[in-house]
């Protein structure tokens, strides 16, 4: 197939609330989201901002590879992308542009209808495409449209009050994504003389279960602790095991990944295989250490972390590190299967209470080596 033309349809909307399109989103209006994911499309050589708003036409005319026009292109076949789609991504676009073949393709996201033959309004039905303001493809032919369906986060037009809202807080996740990243790397530089040095104690390895576990010795072992707040267990093997950051001098090791891996998109095999790899690190360096595997915590009311998917887990990764002592956590869980609030701060992080039971359930671990 050959080069489309894009045109991001910013034309006024005169009975909306105001003018969503030239809202300031975190630093930037709207509009430009759209366009710098239709300019960064390698399928679309030609990118025309249409609007009749004299701000958005400056704003526009100073972005290279831009043009500015009041009126939709002419051409046969012609991509349109909404102004206000502010999480589409130019992988998409080139996705839905490799497969489209001719007529009307429309983005769509699944909705879940009301199972009417059901007494109760929870009992939902099944999911179906429903078109969504984002982006639509055609030829002119008024074909049947076909549906090109969007996750939840790219399917939002901000194009309400509700919905801008929305995406003011969805664009300050990215922004503390970024953040986060950082604070991991100025993190793990802060703790490279801890992770560089000797000890003949106990070493401790994960994320921030065990960075804000503040213990100087554990049954009577020095501990030297290279947790890292905020870090999944595929950030610490490309930037602490990969560079070779941590020296593997003691006799014993107590590892704890997995809670910051299940908030992203890794299967669970991936999630095993990533984890695997600071067993794997520490056996190449010490062979005959004792490894210690901290299960998964339980949550407690959080969203981002189902127990369904750490119970997942820590069965998989207990069926796939054979060679380590596991450590599981019962004793830790409510009457429900979740963390217990008497030992959390937010439902994830432990506080002083949840730290001392952890200590006695290693501790006992240790002793009965």
């Amino acid at each position: 197939m050959g080069k489309y033309t894009a045109a991001v349809d910013c034309r006024t909307d005169n009975t909306s609330e105001c003018n969503f399109l030239e809202l300031n989103l975190w630093g930037r209006p709207l509009f430009t989201y759209a366009v710098n994911a239709v300019l960064n499309c390698p399928d679309i050589d030609e990118t025309i901002v249409v609007t009749d708003n004299n701000k958005i036409k400056d704003i526009a005319s100073g972005i290279n590879g831009v043009t500015v026009s009041e009126e939709m292109p002419r051409q046969t076949e012609v991509v349109v992308v909404s102004g206000c789609a502010a999480f589409l991504k130019s992988r998409t676009l080139s996705m839905a542009l490799n497969i489209y073949r001719g007529g009307v393709m429309v983005s769509a996201a699944g909705r879940r209808a009301i199972n009417t033959d059901s007494s109760c309004i929870m009992m939902r039905g099944k999911m179906e495409p429903e078109p969504v303001n984002v982006f639509y493809i055609d030829d002119g032919s008024r074909n049947c449209p076909q549906f090109y369906e969007l996750d939840d986060k790219e399917a939002l037009a901000a194009d309400s009050v509700n919905n801008f809202e929305l995406a003011l807080v969805l664009r300050k996740k990215e922004i503390n994504a970024q953040l986060l990243k950082q604070n991991i790397l100025n993190d793990i530089d802060n703790k490279k003389s801890i992770m560089q040095s000797e000890s003949d104690g106990i070493c401790m390895i994960g994320h921030s279960q065990i960075d804000r576990w503040k213990i100087d010795s554990i049954s009577g072992m020095k501990v030297r602790n290279c947790g890292i707040s905020g870090i999944s267990s595929f950030e610490y093997n490309d930037y602490i095991l990969e560079p070779e950051l941590i020296n593997c001098n003691e006799n014993k090791y107590i590892v704890m990944h997995g809670t910051n891996d299940i908030i992203y998109n890794y299967s669970i095999d991936d999630m095993c295989h990533s984890i695997r790899k600071t067993i794997e690190y520490i056996r190449a360096r010490k062979p005959q250490a004792a490894i210690y595997f901290i299960n998964c915590l339980h949550t407690n009311g959080r969203m981002d972390r189902s127990n369904k998917a750490i119970d997942e887990l820590n069965k998989a990764l207990k069926e796939c590190m054979p060679d380590v002592r596991w450590i599981g956590t019962p004793e830790m869980d409510n009457g429900y299967g979740e963390l217990n609030p008497d030992y959390t701060e937010d439902g994830l992080h432990l506080n002083e209470n949840g730290y001392t039971l952890l200590q006695r359930i290693v501790e006992r671990e240790l002793e009965n080596e």
